[in-house]
């Protein structure tokens, strides 16, 4: 899994426009989704790109995307309840044995939310930041760059329907359910969305399949890299959403940031904007950002960070490679080599 996730990024290095872009100073981006997989039924918001300021928390990212997308919910400081007016639920069989069986399984409290012990004892919301349920609450965990935040609700065990031994020893542990980091399917998901209108996209059968995939509780890691692949490959002709063009301005990105690493999705932008690397005017911009780049991984022995992610280096290979160079040679290190040893 490791190896297929190195290579989607790579594709991703190539494809134009499928990255988030952030040109204001002092804030991030980050991907939100509301997701009800474990009771097979989708998603109540669909991968979404957010931007929020610096030292701002996962509450703030979340209910910004509430407030951004008009989905009432309570509360910030404890996540109780999500206005959800579907009473149609598939809750996956393996959840119902877990619970004791069909006469387990209880119904909505009220028709409009989706909130605390619906369908079962354990019913509730949770949240999970790049496939792990931090350690502490929404409100107290601040987000970086690039993060993934699904919120989920979970019908068994607080938690260990999401991710295995999550439940902290309340409940039996599953047996025979995989749980797949789905974040790379994600988040191309929400780049996609932030490109394109959604009807371009529905009618589009990979970009629904790739969708369809994300939804599936217990769908195995092969199928949902597979899937991450294939929207990779994903032909969109329609022209992209006017609400996008503010942001693939490449003379934008060049006046307002420095090119240093930590900067990576201006690199992008410029280099498939109008600052493209093969022109030799732009390789003072290029060439700084790259010594940038070297001298972080050089300090770090290959990574780019104390504490780098999959994520971190995933995003700077994108970089990396939109700006001309390889990044299987920075500095001596292969950064490939790096990203699949995680």
């Amino acid at each position: 899994m490791k190896k297929k996730i190195a290579a989607v990024f790579t594709a991703l290095a190539m494809t134009a426009g499928t990255a988030p872009l952030t040109f204001a100073e002092n804030t991030v981006d980050v991907v939100v989704s509301v997701e009800k997989f474990t009771l097979g039924a989708g998603y109540i918001l669909e991968p979404e790109i957010v931007t929020v300021n610096e030292g701002a928390s996962a509450a703030d990212a979340i209910f910004d995307a509430f407030e951004k997308y008009g989905i009432e919910a309570e509360s910030k400081s404890y996540l109780s309840k999500i206005a959800d007016s579907s009473t149609e639920v598939d809750i996956p069989q393996v959840l119902t044995d877990a619970l004791g069986g069909e006469e387990k399984v209880t119904k909505k409290a009220d028709e409009s939310y989706l909130q605390l012990y619906d369908y079962s004892e354990y019913g509730g919301w949770m949240y999970t930041v790049n496939n792990a349920i931090p350690s502490v609450g929404m409100a107290d965990y601040m987000v970086s760059d690039s993060d993934v935040i699904r919120v989920q609700y979970s019908v068994y065990g607080w938690g260990e329907d999401l991710a295995a031994g999550a439940s902290w020893g309340y409940c039996t542990p599953l047996e025979g359910v995989e749980f797949a980091n789905k974040d790379v399917l994600i988040s191309e998901i929400a780049m996609l969305r932030a490109s394109y209108d959604d009807e371009t996209l529905k009618s589009n059968s990979i970009y629904s399949a790739a969708l369809a995939a994300s939804a599936e509780f217990g769908a195995a890691q092969a199928e949902v890299d597979a899937a991450a692949e294939a929207l990779l490959e994903a032909d969109f002709e329609a022209e992209r959403i006017d609400v996008r063009t503010p942001y693939l301005n490449a003379q934008a990105a060049l006046r307002g940031t420095e090119p240093k690493f930590g900067s990576e999705w201006n690199v992008i932008a410029a280099a498939r904007g109008e600052y493209p690397n093969s022109d030799s005017a732009n390789s003072d911009y290029y060439s700084a950002y790259l010594a940038s780049v070297e001298n972080t991984v050089k300090t770090y022995g290959g990574l780019v960070s104390e504490n780098s992610s999959a994520t971190d280096l995933a995003r700077t290979i994108i970089a990396v490679t939109a700006s001309g160079m390889d990044a299987r040679n920075i500095a001596g290190y292969n950064l490939f080599d790096r990203l699949a040893d995680f």
